[in-house]
């Protein structure tokens, strides 16, 4: 079937109502769509963990909630299982779904200039940087998680402070904005979480003992500096400082042509910043390295200084997984994509965004950028606000035209590697 999009339904949640409140209406609109999500759930714990896995589950989720876990994300998601439970979806289950992206998942994350080619006119292109995101999951429980995907405005004091696609069940954030204050012209940014693989040594153990030393989940941390951290320059002090249970890439967009970066995180600090039209920025981190001017960057789930002889040197580091195996061609088609964009010089202002989005839209639903495991997808602008989101239905799993580049040996390939290298 050829591949379709809807755009998720918009909701809003209260922040001055008490945690257990606050999801209360949304919950019960997803109830019995939150049966297959249970389904998966209890699946793949007995995969990990065979006849312990409610055993393991508990303790993993008693750990959660009285060590590290934010008291009022905790309140939010009991007041959630107070109504899922009907269909089996019970806290235990609900938490794990929710550190879920501290183990697993993968993505596409973009941050670039109004004008990635350098072809625009100064006036076209004088606005600030976009921000454009894939969200991919396993594809098991793919349509299962396009039915609970949501938009959410978080409201306080009246006041709508900032907005998140997730899904029913979820209350940390992977991918959201803060809205700009119109009162203040320094307001504003956005933010997306990519999956980072490390191969070290007990990772997944070194993650959970992370968290009982109170390092944050990752996810419960954007949600909480989406609320606290009104500017991109708070935004990115925080996230890249904060002690995290597992590494992560995070991609991040403000107002102005220079604020726009790929922080790679460790449990402890990052490395090697990459910055949009950056000028000199040191970082928090003794052994980060600050980049090169570039118009735009493109994550995917390897290094950005990883290049194809890393790769080819490097067979077993995916483990099997598909999505970490076309990483690397992930981001060289996207690389590829982004070069084509143009305008006519005749377009300014609104028609210019409209194309652009318009155009930011059709290049992430190119394969491999969007694949058989892509969820969602958006198109962030902090600068005015604008956030757009679409639900992916059939996307495709294969190069639909002879013309797209194939494996790791296109003319883009350097390109791409020049692009994403400090």
């Amino acid at each position: 079937m050829p591949t379709s999009f809807t755009e998720p339904k918009l909701h809003y949640v209260n922040l001055d109502l008490p945690p257990r409140e606050r999801w209360i209406d949304i919950a019960k609109e997803y109830k019995q769509d939150l049966r297959a999500l249970n389904k998966y759930l209890t699946k793949k714990q007995g995969e990990e963990v065979a006849c312990c896995a409610p055993l393991v589950v508990g303790v993993m989720a008693w750990g959660t909630k009285n060590l590290f876990a934010p008291t009022e994300f905790m309140e939010e998601l009991e007041g959630i299982a107070s109504v899922t439970e009907e269909v089996d979806l019970d806290f235990n289950k609900l938490l794990s779904f929710n550190i879920g992206y501290n183990f697993l998942a993968h993505c596409t994350s973009i941050s670039t200039n109004k004008d990635p080619n350098g072809t625009a006119t100064q006036d076209s292109a004088s606005s600030g940087p976009y921000h454009l995101r894939n969200m991919d999951w396993d594809a098991e429980v793919l349509k299962a998680l396009c039915t609970i995907t949501i938009d959410v405005i978080f409201q306080k004091s009246g006041k709508d402070v900032f907005r998140m696609t997730t899904w029913a069940g979820m209350v940390g954030c992977l991918t959201g904005m803060r809205l700009r204050d119109p009162s203040d012209d320094t307001t504003g940014w956005s933010v997306s979480l990519n999956f980072r693989k490390t191969n070290e040594f007990m990772g997944m153990v070194r993650n959970i003992v992370a968290g009982m030393v109170k390092y944050d989940a990752i996810d419960f941390l954007l949600r909480k500096t989406l609320e606290n951290e009104p500017t991109y320059k708070g935004a990115i002090k925080v996230l890249s400082t904060k002690k995290i249970m597992a590494p992560c890439y995070l991609t991040m967009v403000g107002l102005n042509a220079d604020e726009g970066a790929l922080v790679t995180r460790k449990r402890k600090g990052e490395i090697k910043r990459l910055t949009l039209l950056n000028q000199g920025q040191t970082s928090h981190d003794a052994d980060a390295v600050v980049a090169k001017q570039r118009r735009f960057i493109i994550q995917t789930n390897i290094c950005h200084w990883n290049d194809e002889a890393w790769y080819n040197n490097n067979p077993k580091w995916a483990g099997g997984d598909h999505l970490l195996e076309n990483a690397l061609e992930r981001r060289e088609v996207a690389t590829k994509n982004l070069n084509k964009f143009s305008c006519p010089p005749e377009l300014s202002g609104s028609s210019y965004d409209d194309n652009f989005v318009n155009f930011s839209f059709e290049m992430l639903s190119k394969y491999p950028t969007c694949n058989g495991e892509t969820i969602y997808q958006n198109v962030m602008h902090p600068q005015t606000n604008l956030y757009r989101t679409r639900i992916v239905h059939d996307p495709p799993t294969m190069y639909q035209d002879e013309g797209t580049a194939k494996g790791y040996h296109s003319d883009d390939l350097e390109k791409a590697r020049l692009l994403n290298s400090p």
